[in-house]
């Protein structure tokens, strides 16, 4: 493992979390056992009612890295990414989720990969999403990895897992980090600011396993989900002076998000097995 480094270290990972008590240990042992291990840890306790708190001061005490933030009140998870991004030093900002798992070589791989090329701001993996009890793959997502791809992909698909990227300080900082009226695809709408201004990438290999469960944010409130995303976009569009008839895909998000909410799930449940790279 790499040794901490004096002073603030090269990279910050940030994670937040609400009532994630039962898969929390997981995902965080995931992250102390990196082969890469010059870090600071910070975690954002979005005011949880579990055993959240109790299970956070743990790790605290056991690890010098880790340093645990609680809100008094729910923030909710955009503002609460904002106050972690607002803790971070260093060059190099890792997300993670409180119920996902990155494998020991994630930080290496994508450390290494942002030291060989200097100019991209932001750097994905492929990712396994996976049963709750990590038994079972569900399919197996290998997003584009050339920028170039990336740039035409990204208007169809989210080519990036949230839990899974490591992004340079500044350029996400210089797009204006999470918007805050974005309660949902928050993630989605940071990643096309930073792509429409600076390259980006990802890895091809699988280096995140991310649970699919009941509880993930993502299955719920489809329609704000959809929304968020056609009006990022249509910016999108307009920052990279992208054809009009591009907005196509922003109209079909907006037609989506008036369709039934059961619907939209049998959607999303019959799409769940294959992947859409």
């Amino acid at each position: 493992m790499t040794p901490p480094s004096p002073g603030h270290p090269p990279l910050t990972v940030l994670m937040p979390v609400y009532n994630g008590a039962a898969y929390l240990s997981g995902s965080v042992e995931s992250i102390l056992g990196q082969s890469y291990g010059d870090f600071r840890f910070v975690i954002v306790d979005d005011g949880s009612e579990d055993d959240t708190p109790s299970i956070l001061a743990g790790y605290e005490a056991q690890d010098e890295r880790v340093r645990g933030i609680r809100n008094e009140r729910n923030l909710g998870l955009t503002r609460s990414l904002n106050k972690g991004l607002s803790l971070t030093g260093g060059e190099w900002i890792a997300r993670m989720d409180c119920d996902d798992v990155s494998l020991p070589g994630r930080f290496a791989a994508q450390v290494a990969f942002l030291e060989g090329h200097p100019e991209t701001a932001m750097v994905g993996v492929a990712w396994k999403e996976m049963s709750a009890d990590l038994e079972r793959t569900i399919r197996v997502m290998r997003p584009p990895e050339e920028y170039e791809r990336i740039r035409r992909r990204i208007l169809a698909h989210n080519v990036f897992c949230h839990s899974a990227v490591m992004m340079r300080r500044g350029p996400v900082l210089a797009s204006g980090g999470y918007n805050e009226r974005d309660v949902y695809s928050q993630d989605y709408d940071l990643w096309l600011r930073v792509a429409a201004r600076y390259p980006v990438a990802n890895l091809g290999e699988v280096h995140q396993l991310r649970r699919i469960h009941p509880g993930n944010l993502s299955h719920r409130n489809i329609r704000n989900q959809l929304r968020t995303m056609a009006r990022a976009q249509r910016r999108y569009i307009r920052e990279t002076g992208m054809s009009p008839v591009y907005n196509v895909y922003a109209f079909w998000r907006i037609l989506l998000s008036k369709l039934p909410v059961g619907f939209l799930a049998l959607l999303g449940r019959l799409n769940q097995t294959r992947s859409p790279f």
